[in-house]
């Protein structure tokens, strides 16, 4: 062999060494643990072991939609969710009660609250009339209904 020869074979062993301080550093950089004592045969299982991220670029979460400091990730951003509560009552009313003397009206109430209890809570109501939007309009309008007739 040549010292022409050698020269490449020197200069290819050296390109070969960058390459595995790049990929160690690459390595280190995303948190793995790589030593000197690590061989570059061994980086090979090291990266097929790594947890590769999923695309998020689709995503729309924002912390309003998550419960409150819980952790999501919303396209490669991390976000903390601020969702106290979300609940809404059905329109569909169990067990109502005019209570005219009270002037109140009673009733059991459906809530979808499944995101925080993961489950639909029966919840017990009791509004007063002057609470009710419209309430007046609609007594005034019922009133005059009654003086047509």
């Amino acid at each position: 062999m040549s010292s022409t020869d050698n020269s490449q074979i020197d200069a290819k062993l050296d390109y070969l060494q960058d390459t595995k301080t790049l990929i160690k550093r690459a390595l280190i950089n995303k948190g793995v643990n790589v030593t000197d004592s690590t061989t570059f045969r061994e980086y090979a299982g090291i990266i097929d072991n790594l947890n590769i991220a999923q695309d998020q670029s689709d995503s729309t979460a924002t912390p309003d939609d998550i419960v409150k400091n819980k952790i999501a990730y919303s396209n490669n951003n991390k976000i903390v969710g601020t969702l106290i509560e979300r609940s809404s009552i059905s329109a569909n009313a169990l067990n109502v009660e005019d209570d005219v003397e009270n002037q109140q009206i009673k009733g059991n109430y459906n809530t979808d609250t499944r995101l925080l209890l993961n489950t639909n809570a029966n919840v017990e109501i009791t509004i007063p009339y002057n609470k009710i939007s419209g309430y007046n309009n609609i007594l005034q309008n019922l009133n005059n209904l009654l003086d047509i007739e």
